[in-house]
């Protein structure tokens, strides 16, 4: 029988150690031809590259999350989407899309974690710096920070996260974007989860934390339109997300340990290290830094993640707090792209992406406690084709 609570039956797996190192050597080979491509202004070898690079990116993360809880429990339970999400009604309509395509939901996944890749390379085109695009989708899709969205397969809230980070760009001042697309995309975001409005608060606190000094520089249309798109989530989905976070309070209790780990914790001080020496070098002062809102973005970013560790740490509505590490985690990591861009150091930022690179090579190479079959690890790949997957 299927069982009705986590962890979900995870069968139909196998490991298999080289296959994924391989893909993931085929996507840091693609990173280096992007960058290869890219100083040389050979645009239309760049744009290739680009292209295989994230279908690789598809490759590796739909076999490598076929094995986790949340995915095998999605498959399953596919033809009750409308029943299974309430409130996520994006899924149904998707759902049956999801059933024709090559592992329902994993495949899903893949192209999530390609959008991840998609928009760190996006950005390298706006900010005037593609020969980083390759590097920068790297360091994002192997971060600690993201370790619930693309390891843990966090799909649906990832996949939200994604559509509310146009918001965050604009109401950051990172990205000039038209309004229209940017509210649109944000209220598709809450049709998809419903972690969305809290998330839209996290996105727009740039905009509305008035220590910033950005609310009163922001065009009055992007004012307008953030309280109106605020105001109007929290009349239709308020009443859904209290009752989710009463569901939560009262009986649930399991809560991530990831914002924790030894690896962010590493990842910190890497990022602490690089800010500092940028500082030094550039001879940016504490009054110039705090006068810059690139600069109060990430230190805003940096004190809610501590926030969201200091939470879990000592269990302060653990369940409820460690579900916002991955977003957080990602408005900080887009807020480091922008502030080393800005600053023309994007060099600082190498012992970064080698840490998160070194990490995946080693478990890609030696799998320690990969159990495939007996517990709902990443890294699990399917053992047979799509076709001769069962899902019940």
């Amino acid at each position: 029988m299927f069982p009705s609570e986590s962890p979900y039956r995870v069968d139909q797996v196998v490991s298999s150690p080289w296959l994924l190192t391989l893909l993931f050597l085929i996507q840091v080979l693609f990173a280096a031809l992007i960058h290869w491509f890219a100083i040389r202004e050979r645009m239309s070898w760049w744009w290739l590259a680009v292209t295989l690079f994230c279908f690789s990116t598809t490759v590796f993360f739909t076999l490598s999350c076929w094995g986790t809880s949340d995915i095998t429990k999605l498959n399953h339970y596919i033809d009750q989407f409308a029943v299974f999400l309430p409130g996520e009604r994006f899924w149904w309509i998707l759902a049956p899309v999801i059933k024709i395509l090559p592992y329902r939901m994993a495949t899903i996944h893949g192209l999530v974690a390609t959008c991840f890749a998609a928009l760190a390379i996006s950005l390298s085109r706006w900010w005037r710096v593609p020969a980083w695009g390759g590097w920068w989708a790297l360091l994002l899709l192997t971060s600690p920070f993201l370790r619930g969205f693309l390891q843990n397969a966090q799909t649906r809230q990832a996949w939200t996260a994604l559509l509310i980070v146009p918001l965050f760009l604009s109401v950051s001042g990172f990205l000039k974007l038209r309004m229209l697309p940017v509210m649109t995309s944000a209220a598709l975001g809450l049709f998809s989860h419903l972690t969305a409005l809290p998330m839209l608060f996290l996105a727009s606190a740039p905009a509305s934390w008035q220590h910033l000094g950005s609310l009163s520089k922001l065009p009055r249309v992007v004012k307008i339109g953030v309280f109106t798109l605020l105001v109007a989530s929290l009349a239709i989905f308020g009443q859904s997300v209290l009752f989710k976070l009463s569901d939560y309070i009262n009986d649930m209790n399991f809560f991530s340990l990831y914002s924790i780990n030894r690896s962010v914790l590493i990842s910190e001080v890497l990022l602490l290290f690089a800010v500092f020496s940028t500082c030094k070098k550039r001879q940016i002062s504490w009054n110039a830094f705090k006068q810059c809102h690139v600069s109060k973005a990430l230190l805003l970013y940096s004190v809610m993640f501590i926030v969201v560790q200091f939470g879990v740490k000592f269990e302060i509505y653990p369940q409820i707090i460690s579900r916002f590490a991955d977003p957080i985690g990602l408005f900080l990591l887009l807020s480091v792209l922008r502030w080393f861009q800005l600053y023309s150091d994007k060099q600082m930022l190498i012992p970064l992406l080698v840490f998160g690179l070194v990490i995946w090579g080693k478990q890609l190479i030696d799998p320690n406690g990969l159990d495939c079959g007996f517990d709902d690890d990443f890294l699990c790949i399917p053992d047979r084709w799509p076709w001769q997957i069962v899902y019940n």
